[in-house]
């Protein structure tokens, strides 16, 4: 299935880490002891494509496993792709990060754990269930390969980094593989984006010129006007940070409107049914970094939120502009009785990593309005002599 869709194909470094990864499957397999690989990846540098890939080529040389996220939009999204009829289920294949808690050590030849950042300690509806994701995922695999990029952490839960992962693996004796994936195919392939989105977020150097189509938007209308007019293919979607509450009550009708700034009105993604990223009346709701981490669209469009500001002449966040309905910061006041510092500065770094995600899903395109006049103003500023393609 997979081989028959040019869009899992891969090209370059992408193929040798491949093969890297199937050579430690075989050898976990072969010598029956643990082996860990971790891939590390900024957005756009194949991670879910070689997962993908990976998991076609480990299942056709005779290896049992499964892809494995934290979200559910990817799991859908790649499962739904890869269904070619009724007689074909590759339900069994795609994992919740929560799923491992109870199964008995080396199950699974082989687990793909993609976004491995947003891997928690607990598991279940409540997270009141087993020990610690990691932990659960390399005691279930012979082989556990982890894709990870530790600036997309964005919840007070997530616990997946790097040290954590060595860590564990130390825990069960399995032998360690870390690979950086250092090339870029989303975003026209620009590297400079990458490198002002991340400048511009976190207060670094970065050169506003770059051959990527990035645009202010003048009005939260204009924008949602320009991306159902790039929504040719079905792929194309408006998203946003979390600063305007849903109503749980109308999470599956699409006239609520939860997002209203000044005449602009938006109903938030509905909650049931096909996912956001797929489904073609999505292009008439805004989603959420849940909707879309670990998928990319020809165009996205992003509504920055007024946790996101601009003052001193420097990027700044607010968490107290957060909606009290998303989950992210949930339990953010009581943590900060016990640290208030640490716990601001983590708040912080997840609100400029949610909209590092957000900026860049779009593979031709990415166009932002950004409630804060300042910052709007700003970033009209900056961008005014980049170059447009």
């Amino acid at each position: 299935m997979i081989q028959d869709k040019k869009e899992y194909t891969l090209i370059d470094e992408q193929k040798v880490i491949a093969e890297a990864i199937k050579k430690e499957a075989k050898k976990a397999f072969v010598s029956n002891k643990k082996s860990v690989v971790i891939i590390k990846g900024g957005p756009g540098s194949g991670k879910s494509l070689i997962a993908i890939n990976a998991l076609g080529e480990l299942l056709k040389i005779g290896l049992m496993g499964a892809y494995v996220s934290k979200n559910m939009a990817p799991r859908k999204v790649y499962k739904n792709s890869l269904v070619c009829n009724n007689e074909i289920s590759v339900h069994e294949l795609f994992k919740s990060s929560g799923y491992f808690f109870l199964d008995k050590e080396n199950k699974y030849d082989f687990l793909l754990v993609d976004e491995a950042q947003r891997l928690q300690e607990k598991s279940g509806v409540h997270n009141n269930v087993g020990e610690n994701q990691i932990k659960e995922i390399i005691n279930a695999a012979k082989l556990s390969v982890f894709f990870i990029d530790e600036a997309q952490t964005v919840t007070l839960r997530d616990i997946g980094s790097i040290a954590n992962i060595k860590y564990f693996a130390n825990y069960y004796h399995a032998s360690i593989l870390e690979i950086e994936l250092n090339s870029q195919f989303r975003c026209k392939g620009s590297s400079t984006y990458l490198d002002f989105v991340e400048g511009f977020l976190y207060n670094k150097k970065f050169d506003a010129k770059f051959d990527f189509d990035f645009q202010v938007i003048d009005s939260p209308q204009e924008l949602r006007n320009l991306i159902k007019k790039k929504n040719t293919n079905n792929n194309a979607r408006l998203v946003a940070g979390f600063c305007w509450k849903r109503n749980a009550r109308e999470a599956d009708n699409p006239e609520f409107m939860d997002i209203k700034i000044n005449d602009f009105e938006a109903s938030w993604n509905l909650k049931h049914g096909e996912v956001f990223a797929t489904r073609a009346s999505a292009i008439n709701e805004v989603g959420c970094i849940h909707n879309v981490q670990g998928l990319e669209f020809d165009y996205i469009g992003v509504i920055i939120g007024p946790d996101l500001k601009y003052e001193n002449r420097k990027v700044i966040t607010d968490y107290k502009k957060r909606a009290n309905t998303e989950k992210s910061l949930y339990g953010l006041y009581v943590l900060m009785k016990q640290d208030k510092e640490y716990y601001e500065d983590l708040a912080d770094k997840i609100i400029r990593n949610t909209y590092r995600v957000l900026l860049t899903r779009g593979i031709k395109g990415c166009y932002v309005y950004a409630e804060d006049q300042k910052l709007q103003e700003y970033l009209k500023k900056i961008t005014k002599n980049k170059i447009l393609m």
